[in-house]
């Protein structure tokens, strides 16, 4: 009967430190091969809409966009990588949920500036080129909040000029929220010491040089 209610012996088994550490870096790897799988996908497709353009100059900037956004999905996949190797170098203390909390937090501003950049920076491209045929690319894109745009140079500008703003503030934002989890952190474990390794004063193994390297 014990093996059929295995949920116990699972929850016992994740509530390890480093066990917890392994799931969520196997979670940040299985998301992130999915969505660079479903960027692939979206890439593939729009190469059918863009040759579909009349003028070769939407064409043209149809494909300046598509290898933008070939260097967004890289960049997108090596921020989940260096993210995820700090959450193995997160030390051994009580407080290691909370930073990777911290580090959870960190890592989703960088993805929305990285996104919102990138398409900002393809996207005006490919409105100066394209005009409003470009939306019949951009409007299927992720995170496009966007869904209307004027032509020319001051419409792309202003396109390029949104999306940077919005991938910014969102960044400040999730990075400031990280800020506060790592000040509450020092203060539980600097000032107050360390439970599980009576320390007064002092932070756990491993923290100082963690601290010092982030």
């Amino acid at each position: 009967m014990e093996k059929l209610f295995f949920m116990k012996g699972f929850m016992e088994w994740i509530s390890d430190k480093e066990n917890f550490k392994k799931v969520v870096r196997g979670l940040l790897f299985c998301l992130t091969v999915l969505a660079v799988l479903m960027g692939v996908i979206m890439w593939i497709q729009s190469w059918k809409t863009i040759f579909d353009f009349a003028k070769a100059d939407a064409v043209i900037g149809g494909i300046l966009f598509q290898l933008i956004f070939l260097v967004g999905l890289y960049m997108l996949a090596h921020i989940v990588v260096i993210r995820t190797g700090q959450i193995k170098d997160t030390g051994k203390c009580r407080w290691d949920k909370l930073r990777i909390l911290k580090i959870l937090a960190k890592l989703t501003g960088d993805i929305y500036a990285c996104i919102n950049v990138v398409l900002g920076i393809a996207g005006a491209i490919f409105i100066w080129f394209a005009g409003e045929q470009a939306g019949r690319v951009l409007l299927n894109m992720p995170f496009m909040f966007i869904r209307r745009f004027d032509q020319g140079f001051l419409g792309g500008l202003v396109f390029l000029l949104s999306m940077v703003a919005f991938g910014t503030v969102m960044m400040v934002l999730l990075h400031i929220s990280a800020s506060g989890i790592g000040k509450f952190i020092k203060i539980s474990e600097c000032e107050c010491g360390c439970a599980e390794h009576g320390k007064e004063g002092k932070c756990c193994e491993g923290h100082e040089e963690a601290g010092a390297s982030r």
